[in-house]
């Protein structure tokens, strides 16, 4: 059965396979596939570090809002004891 089917191959087709095949391999051995995904994977550690330290950061700056916050709120929202820096002149009084 399997002699039956070879005489039916077409040779120029198998060239024409066999190059196909021979350019990837030629194309996956220069794309340098591994040295680009460890390039990749860097900069994705180096962007992961930097979101780590920015969340870091945003919390440190939410404490920070939240401690004013929390001052605001005990200040009190009106002068009770008020005291005169520059001495004010009395009014004239007029004399009839």
């Amino acid at each position: 059965m399997l002699t039956a089917n070879m005489s039916r191959v077409d040779a120029s087709a198998l060239d024409e396979l066999q190059d196909a095949i021979d350019d990837a391999d030629y194309r996956l051995l220069t794309s340098n596939i591994d040295g680009r995904y460890s390039d990749i994977e860097a900069t994705a550690d180096e962007i992961d570090s930097w979101l780590n330290d920015y969340a870091g950061r945003l919390a440190a700056i939410q404490l920070d809002i939240d401690n004013i916050r929390q001052i605001n709120a005990t200040l009190p929202r009106e002068c009770f004891k008020k005291i005169d820096l520059e001495p004010v002149e009395p009014e004239p009084q007029a004399y009839y």
